[in-house]
């Protein structure tokens, strides 16, 4: 062997990957990126879809405890996941990857739920789950950022609207919480 084998300076032998290989290599890692996006953005499909579920359960309760702001709320908020869930599924379509099936929320058992005591425990509940929500979208963007700066975006975008449904709740749980004055 040549002293050209070596890296300069050591004992290491210097393995040179023919272009090919490069070329193959590179497009490997980015099929398994693609692959690690799709992966993180179908949970945020999942979340997406529960989002959707869970606001039009709120719909019914608001309806239920006479509460058409709440019931309003829900609608928009169920509109948006909606829409979140179909961008989801156009940038996952984008990757040249399948989006995994979401349960429709007409088939979940969202028509008969099962009411909690009060209007306030039912915002309580749902300021609560989209925090969590929040939370989770954020750690995906966060994962996602070096692999596929679109997907992120996404993200941030739904970030930002979540943020104002949860804002939005807040408001309501202080209007619903607060003493009665005639």
């Amino acid at each position: 062997m040549t002293m050209d084998a070596y890296w300069p300076g050591t004992k290491v032998l210097r393995i040179e990957t023919p272009a090919g290989a490069q070329a193959a290599l590179r497009a490997a890692r980015a099929e398994g990126a693609r692959a690690v996006v799709a992966a993180q953005l179908n949970e945020a499909l999942a979340i997406a879809g529960a989002a959707v579920r869970r606001a039009k359960e709120r719909y019914f309760l608001g309806l239920q405890y006479f509460s058409p702001p709440m019931a309003a709320l829900a609608l928009e908020q169920a509109n948006a996941a909606r829409g979140h869930v179909d961008r989801l599924r156009g940038r996952i379509g984008e990757l040249d990857c399948e989006p995994e099936p979401v349960e429709s929320p007409d088939s979940s058992s969202a028509g008969a739920p099962t009411a909690p005591d009060s209007l306030v425990a039912v915002v309580s509940l749902e300021l609560a789950a989209i925090n969590a929500s929040i939370d989770r979208y954020r750690a995906i963007g966060a994962f996602v950022v070096s692999f596929d700066q679109a997907a992120q975006e996404l993200l941030e975008e739904i970030v930002a609207c979540e943020e104002r449904h949860a804002s939005a709740l807040a408001g309501l749980l202080a209007k619903a919480s607060a003493p009665y004055r005639c």
